[in-house]
């Protein structure tokens, strides 16, 4: 994914965070290190390592524009990362979030409500109905949610060339990134 989005001309930082294990043959490092010290590794444990992505690229790298991107639980953490962080990040892509947890007491519908930026919203088609609350909430200008034609796929993982429909995907994502640019 990561090199398709710099053919776009997007610099990527794809970050481990401590819940979750490894993906395609690669190891969570974070994970282990988190399990090691006796920290949490809970889907929500993992927001703080967000927000250090977020301090670290815009104290090293001072972007112009920042879009926070996650796929599954991560997906729901962009979600509040974009809620509380509306002046760094100026928009989300998430790949089939859902009320996977609750954060300080609140759900992820509820953080929706906060979000001011452009949204993209997607899964598999049989995910759709887990994010519709999540969706309705969020009422930002340019904010899509897209449901595929085809079956679909989990996360981030349906823009991967093994997915079937994955031009279908890429072509909603790609409009998508297009559109910020011209806002």
């Amino acid at each position: 994914i990561a090199p398709k989005l710099n053919k776009l001309r997007y610099n990527c930082l794809a970050i481990d965070q401590r819940s979750g294990r490894g993906v395609n043959g690669v190891t969570n490092e974070t994970n282990k290190a988190a399990q090691s010290a006796g920290l949490s590794v809970g889907y929500s444990a993992a927001y703080p390592d967000l927000e250090a992505a977020l301090s670290y690229l815009i104290e090293q790298y001072h972007p112009k524009q920042l879009i926070a991107w996650g796929s599954s639980y991560s997906a729901s953490l962009v979600l509040i990362l974009a809620a509380e962080h509306p002046d760094e990040v100026q928009a989300v892509l998430a790949f089939s979030p859902g009320e996977y947890f609750s954060f300080n007491d609140q759900h992820i519908s509820d953080y929706a409500k906060q979000i001011t930026q452009p949204v993209f919203i997607t899964s598999a088609r049989s995910e759709a109905k887990d994010w519709r609350g999540i969706a309705d909430n969020i009422s930002s200008t340019g904010s899509v949610f897209f449901v595929p034609e085809a079956s679909g796929i989990h996360g981030s993982s349906a823009l991967m060339e093994k997915t079937r429909n994955n031009a279908e995907y890429w072509t909603a994502v790609k409009d998508f990134l297009k559109s910020l640019e011209q806002s």
